[in-house]
């Protein structure tokens, strides 16, 4: 035979076998707009789900979301940036004006606020208008410092400190450690003393990419208005930035401030022509 009529032929059995196949899924007689937005929900079997001759036009698989529930797991410094535990205290020392201890003056004071110490972000431009991305963390950090200042504030018009007064200020920034520094990524308990460390962790420096001066930034504006009026009457400053050693390692905040004499700069400097 010639090859035409060969062809002619197998394009015969091919047309015939795509309508026998139509017409047992009972689509031979749907409208062309029907059959090509049918979708595969149902299929009696396996076999005809795999057969390669089955019909599958514009095939969409279909989730219903409305039972799933979205369950992420917090933890306490991921629902409340800053705490303060029952036994934590307020520190304050006085010194006498008068020689006779009935008029004394606030000298220093000291607190930790507990929680992941946080970097003081730079203001962002919204659409009409500037904002502070570190508010809702200031705010949580001037709550604890409230709370410690209760009683101490009822003897002070509005700041702990004067305006006048010049003041030194000491922070110990104790990072947060990852889990991976623990045996079997289990930190300890909030007030257990046992060591989880494991011998590679590292002991008391991090490698921790946010600078310490923006760590400051952040304890030196949370605090005016509180402690003092306006952050200008810091005229010493030292920190440290470590990892957390206590309980579960969440991370803490060592405050001090207290006044600054001309002596105490004095002493503070090495050479001795000041």
């Amino acid at each position: 035979m010639k090859p035409t009529i060969l062809l002619i032929l197998f394009m015969k059995y091919r047309v015939c076998s795509s309508l026998i196949n139509l017409h047992q899924h009972n689509v031979l007689f749907e409208p062309f707009s029907t059959v090509k937005m049918m979708s595969t929900t149902t299929f009696p079997n396996s076999n005809q789900r795999n057969h390669k001759n089955y019909p599958i036009y514009n095939q969409k698989k279909t989730i219903d979301n409305s039972n799933i529930k979205s369950v992420t797991k917090k933890t306490k410094h991921d629902t409340i940036p800053f705490w303060k535990l029952q036994g934590d205290e307020f520190i304050e020392t006085y010194e006498d004006l008068t020689g006779n201890s009935t008029i004394k003056k606030l000298n220093s004071i000291q607190f930790v606020v507990r929680g992941r110490p946080k970097p003081l972000q730079r203001h962002r431009r919204a659409v009409s208008h500037f904002y502070n991305p570190s508010a809702e963390a200031q705010s949580s950090f001037r709550e604890v410092v409230d709370s410690f200042i209760t009683g101490v504030k009822k003897h002070h018009s509005k700041t702990l400190f004067g305006e006048k007064d010049f003041l030194c200020m000491h922070l110990n920034f104790r990072l947060r450690r990852p889990r991976h520094h623990f045996i079997g990524s289990k930190p300890p308990s909030p007030t257990s003393n046992t060591n989880r460390l494991k011998k590679t962790s590292p002991k008391i420096f991090p490698g921790d990419r946010t600078d310490i001066d923006n760590l400051a930034k952040f304890v030196m504006d949370s605090l005016i208005g509180i402690v003092y009026e306006d952050d200008k009457q810091i005229v010493s400053l030292s920190c440290n930035k470590i990892y957390d050693f206590e309980g579960s390692c969440e991370g803490a905040t060592e405050v001090w401030v207290g006044i600054m004499k001309e002596d105490d700069i004095q002493r503070s400097f090495i050479s001795s022509k000041f």
